[in-house]
This record gives structure tokens, sequence and C-alpha cells, in this order.
């Protein structure tokens, strides 16, 4: 599970949208990896203290290059496909570390 700043929301959605049809992969930095998750789990993201939907997670990693060739170092998380929007509100804080919904983050 992730968060989005509160005035990005919109912004978010414009950005990883070319990765939708899987052709493209949108790489999220994140504080560390997680330890009990692997590429095909959802990667659920919170929005204004609500779940708002998945989206599934294609790979984790510590360095890539992006589509401009600039290396990135750290520690990463791929997302690709469409986003899931869930319907009904879900509370939830915003990133206080990995949380795990039967055994999926």
């Amino acid at each position: 599970m992730t968060w989005v700043r509160e005035y990005s929301w919109s912004e978010h959605l414009r950005v990883i949208a070319p990765a939708r049809d899987r052709s493209r992969i949108f790489y999220c930095a994140l504080p560390f990896l997680p330890k009990h998750a692997e590429p095909g789990d959802r990667l659920y993201i919170v929005y204004h203290g609500h779940v708002q939907g998945w989206i599934e997670i294609d790979k984790f990693c510590h360095e890539f290059f992006d589509r401009n060739y600039n290396h990135h170092v750290g520690s990463f998380v791929g997302i690709t496909g469409p986003f899931h929007h869930i319907h009904e509100l879900i509370p939830m804080r915003g990133f206080q570390g990995w949380r795990y919904f039967n055994g999926s983050p």
C-alpha cells in the first residue's frame, strides 16, 4: 500500500495512464522495498484518507533508467496495467510502512 500527496491525485492518474496497456512501467520511489510482496501482487493506493484502488506490481528494483536515459538509484516499485478503482470508502492513513492484506500489499 502506498499513498499519493493530497494535492496531486489527478496528476498521479495522468502520469500512470501510459502504463495502463502494459507497454510501459511506471516507477515509484519508496523508502524501502517490502519483504513479503512479489511481481503480480497488487499495490493499493491511498489518497485523502481512503483506499482509491490498486495497480499490479511488475517489479522491484534499486535502479532504473528513464525514457531520457537518466539513471535513478534507490528503492523502486514498477507498476503496470490498468488502475482498478475501488468505489467503496475504505478509510486508511497514508504511508506508514508496508501493510499486507491476505498476503498481498
